[in-house]
C-alpha cells in the first residue's frame, strides 16, 4: 500500500467516525499504523521527507484512534494515544499534526472536565492553526473552546465561540460542522431554560445528521430532545427519543452515550424500571470510569 492509498483509507476511517461506526473506523485506522510502522522499520533506506510523511500518516491515525476511543467514552485510551501523537510531531516538528494533537489532548480533557487544562492545549492548539490558516481545525478548535465555556456554565462566552465556529463551517460548507454547533447552541438553550428554541436548534441539528446519516449525531440529538421533553413533564415522548437514541448507540457500539441514554430513561420512568435502568447505566459507567 503506497502514501496515497494510506492516507484514502485514514480519510475512510474517519468518515466512519464522523458516521459513528467506530469499529469500521477503528479496523481502517489500526490497518494503516501497522502499515506505517512496517515502514517505518525500514527508516534507514528512506529520504527524510518519506519519512515525515509517514511520520505525518502516522500522527493521524494515532489521533483517529484517540477519537473514535473519545466518541466511545474511553477518555484513558483517547489521552494515551493522543499524546503518543503530539510526541511525533514534535519529535519531527510537523506542526500542522501537532496542532492537531493539542485539539484531540484538549478535547479529552473537556470530556474529564479538566477545564483548565482544556483550554490550555485548545487555545495552543487554535493560535498553531491561525498561524497556519486552517480553517476547518480552527472551527474545530473554537467549538472546543465553546464547550469547554458551556461546563463552566459561561454561556455568553460559549455561545459566542459557537457562532465563531459555525460562521466558518458555514463558509466552507461543512454541514457536519454547522450540524455539531446547532446541537451545542440547543443545549445552551436547554440549560438557560429556553425550551422552544433548544427543540428548534435540536431539530435543525437532528436534520442535518440524518441528511448526512451520522448515527453518533442523530442519537445524540435524540436523546438531548427527550431531555428538553422530560423537563417539560412530556414523558412518554420523552421515553420514545431516549429508546430511539439508546437503539442506535447500542447498534453503533458507544458505551458511554449507552450509559446517558439509560441514565435518561430511569429519569423519565416509575419508581421500579427507573431502578432497572439506572443499575444499568451504573454498570457502563463503572466499566468506563466515567
Amino acid at each position: 500500500m503506497n502514501l496515497q492509498s494510506l492516507k484514502s483509507l485514514l480519510d475512510k476511517a474517519e468518515r466512519h467516525n464522523k458516521k459513528g461506526n467506530f469499529d469500521e473506523g477503528e479496523h481502517d485506522a489500526k490497518q494503516v499504523l501497522h502499515d506505517v510502522e512496517s515502514f517505518l522499520g525500514y527508516a534507514d533506506t528512506l529520504t527524510e521527507e518519506t519519512i515525515d510523511s509517514l511520520q505525518g500518516l502516522h500522527c493521524i491515525a494515532l489521533i483517529t484512534l484517540s477519537r473514535t476511543n473519545f466518541f466511545r467514552g474511553d477518555t484513558h485510551t483517547a489521552l494515551t494515544l493522543a499524546r503518543a501523537a503530539l510526541a511525533i510531531a514534535e519529535e519531527r516538528n510537523l506542526l500542522a499534526h501537532k496542532a492537531r494533537a493539542l485539539n484531540a489532548i484538549g478535547s479529552v480533557f473537556q470530556m474529564q472536565s479538566d477545564n483548565t487544562n482544556a483550554l490550555e492545549y485548545l487555545h495552543r492548539a487554535l493560535a498553531m492553526n491561525e498561524e497556519l490558516g486552517n480553517e476547518e481545525e480552527r472551527s474545530r478548535n473554537l467549538a472546543n473552546i465553546g464547550i469547554v465555556y458551556f461546563n463552566l456554565s459561561d454561556y455568553t462566552k460559549a455561545l459566542e465561540y459557537y457562532h465563531a465556529s459555525m460562521a466558518i463551517d458555514e463558509k466552507l460548507g461543512s454541514k457536519e460542522g454547522v450540524a455539531n454547533i446547532l446541537g451545542n447552541i440547543a443545549i445552551v438553550y436547554y440549560n438557560l431554560s429556553d425550551h422552544a428554541k433548544a427543540l428548534e436548534y435540536h431539530q435543525k441539528a437532528l436534520e442535518i445528521y440524518e441528511e448526512l446519516d451520522n448515527k453518533f449525531g442523530i442519537a445524540g440529538n435524540l436523546h438531548n430532545i427527550g431531555l428538553v421533553y422530560d423537563e417539560l413533564g412530556f414523558k412518554s415522548e420523552a421515553l420514545e427519543y431516549f429508546h430511539k437514541a439508546m437503539a442506535i448507540n447500542e447498534e453503533i457500539g458507544n458505551k458511554g452515550w449507552l450509559a446517558i441514554n439509560l441514565a435518561g430513561i430511569g429519569g423519565a420512568s416509575d419508581f421500579t424500571t427507573a431502578m432497572e435502568y439506572l443499575h444499568q447505566s451504573l454498570v457502563i459507567s463503572e466499566e468506563l470510569s466515567m
